[in-house]
């Protein structure tokens, strides 16, 4: 009789005692059928436990750490410049109110020029020292005028005129600190460009108010 190798692989049953020598201590017997099961046991928990420990499938690749931070960066920069316009023209918008108040002090800043006129024709001598504070008043008014087109020209000039010299000064003096007074409290009840404008021009006329002194 011819013996047939044994196929590979592990069997599906126990090896009977004629398969193997050994009788009861050959793989037939309680010794050998108790190895036997114990590894079958454990090839069946292995392939049980197989599934569970392959790697999940990757879900869709979502937004990275980088993308997100972009994006929030977009999205809060579209809203900055979305508030930032907004205030801007809310800024720039001239009630009735605000452009009558403009308009005063264009009569304001009218009066300092026709001051540094009068000024001017009582102490010749004065005015002289004076010319350039006089042409920066007349551009102040310029100014003024630019930002309130709706005003209107008047004379401006101040009750009375300048007195003679040596009081030419201190009046001159005055007329110039009571405008930048006026066009400081003004410059309150404007807002955008116009308050600025009212501000810079406050601020000059302080400066005029210090070198009269």
């Amino acid at each position: 009789m011819i013996r047939l190798p044994p196929p590979h692989g592990h069997p599906d049953h126990a090896p009977d005692t004629a398969d193997r020598p050994g009788g009861t201590q050959g793989p037939s017997g309680p010794v050998g059928r108790r190895a036997w099961w114990g590894y079958r046991h454990r090839e069946g928990v292995a392939e049980r436990m197989a599934p569970m420990s392959a790697p999940l499938p990757s879900g869709p690749r979502g937004l990275s750490r980088r993308s997100l931070l972009a994006a929030s960066a977009a999205g809060l920069a579209f809203l900055a410049t979305g508030c930032s316009s907004s205030s801007a023209d809310e800024r720039e918008r001239v009630t009735s109110e605000q452009a009558d108040d403009l308009g005063a002090q264009v009569a304001v800043q009218e009066a300092v020029v026709s001051a540094f006129v009068s000024a001017g024709a009582a102490d010749p001598a004065l005015a002289a020292e004076v010319a350039d504070l006089g042409a920066q008043a007349d551009e102040q008014l310029a100014r003024l005028r630019a930002a309130a087109p709706g005003s209107s020209s008047s004379s401006g000039a101040p009750a009375g005129g300048a007195p003679a010299a040596p009081e030419t000064r201190a009046w001159l003096r005055g007329q110039v600190a009571t405008a930048a007074a006026s066009h400081a409290a003004a410059c309150v009840d404007q807002s955008g460009a116009r308050a600025a404008l009212l501000g810079s021009i406050a601020a000059g006329l302080a400066g005029q108010d210090g070198r009269l002194a």
